[in-house]
């Protein structure tokens, strides 16, 4: 289903532009803010509307050999190291930082890493309150096991790797072994970030270990009881990050969901 949510929120008074309207809102009377099935975007290009796109080492673009729902979505190539993101790309979308955000998307990875890499497909950007420096809060994995790459969720400081005054840190909260980001086949993936904790969930099941408090299971440049302050969050990235060598990888993104 298709909504032109510009003609929406101009009865509104929101310049909203042109999305998709994919699945219903989430659960608990939130509405999202962003909704995309990339029905609207020409096959070959990068997608448009809300969207933004990061490129580097890789391509985003609408792909119709592979979709969750109707018949297209996004396909992201990565040669190697590197970053690929569609993110929003703020204006009435985002009109002010959030305090917290949510979201839901569709992901076909065909094969995620077998060794110790870290990769994020959901990242919320922002600035602390506390001190005005970039806080990061991701969704990925890292630890390899047989069956796959672990989930987890990670904190980063980034500012202190070229301000000797900002904080660093580097945290983690790693999911079981059992718990790898499923491959060859479409994954409803669910996430929160918010003042109260962080959660995920795979195809409608809670991740433990990722579903982060005050703190994680431990820290880079920081003790393990270091807090996560959130930032106040101005812009979230989908796709697919490495940071450190790794071989080719590709997945698909459909049905995007971001709410405030």
């Amino acid at each position: 289903m298709n909504i032109n949510l510009k003609m929406l929120g101009a009865g509104l008074g929101l310049g909203l532009g042109l999305v998709a309207c994919a699945t219903p809102p989430e659960a608990g009377g939130a509405r999202p803010v962003i909704a995309d099935d990339f029905e609207a975007y020409a096959v070959g290009g990068p997608p448009g509307g809300p969207w933004g796109v990061q490129q580097v080492n890789g391509t985003a673009v609408i792909d119709d050999s592979r979709a969750a729902s109707g018949n297209r979505s996004v396909r992201i190539d990565v040669a190697g190291t590197g970053t690929v993101y569609l993110f929003n790309q703020g204006g009435p979308l985002f009109p002010a930082a959030r305090d917290g955000l949510s979201g839901r998307m569709k992901v076909w990875l065909e094969e995620g890493p077998r060794t110790e890499i870290h990769w994020t497909i959901i990242e919320g950007r922002g600035v602390r309150r506390s001190d005005g420096h970039t806080g990061l809060v991701r969704f990925g994995g890292q630890v390899p096991t047989p069956n796959g790459s672990r989930l987890m969720s990670n904190y980063e400081t980034p500012d202190g790797y070229s301000d000797p005054t900002a904080p660093m840190s580097d945290c983690w909260g790693h999911a079981g072994e059992a718990d790898v980001m499923p491959e060859g086949r479409w994954v409803d993936v669910a996430w929160r970030i918010a003042p109260t904790g962080l959660t995920l969930s795979i195809d409608g099941r809670p991740i433990s270990g990722p579903d982060v408090g005050a703190t994680g299971q431990g820290c880079v440049h920081q003790p393990a009881t270091y807090v996560w302050e959130l930032p106040a969050m101005e812009r979230v990235n989908i796709g697919w990050e490495t940071y450190i060598p790794d071989g080719p990888r590709r997945l698909w993104i459909d049905d995007v969901e971001i709410s405030d």
